[in-house]
């Protein structure tokens, strides 16, 4: 391995990097990746990791550090859980 594809690799665009080649080559193997259904459902599937994400960014750049963000999502998910267990509506 060259030093200057070391560089690229292991510096700050070495993720994105990675994760062009690894969608490429899913691409390239899976037959329907690329089809309209299964990207709206890869977008849908990252939008709570997404939202949160951008919280927990607010969170770091103003040089607080806040644990409770991850521990209020698992707790959301548990009351909708049960809230759909007692009513029998998804939509609530």
């Amino acid at each position: 391995m060259t030093d200057q594809l070391k560089k690229i690799l292991l510096g700050e665009q070495g993720l994105v990097v990675i994760f062009v080649v690894a969608f490429a080559l899913v691409s390239a193997l899976v037959p329907n990746f690329l089809t309209d259904r299964n990207m709206l459902g890869l977008l849908q599937s990252v939008v709570t990791v997404g939202i949160v994400a951008c919280t927990m960014m607010f969170c770091l750049a103003a040089r607080d550090f806040d644990l409770s963000v991850g521990s209020i999502v698992a707790f959301a998910g548990m009351v909708a859980v049960m809230a759909s267990n007692y009513t029998g509506s998804i939509l609530l």
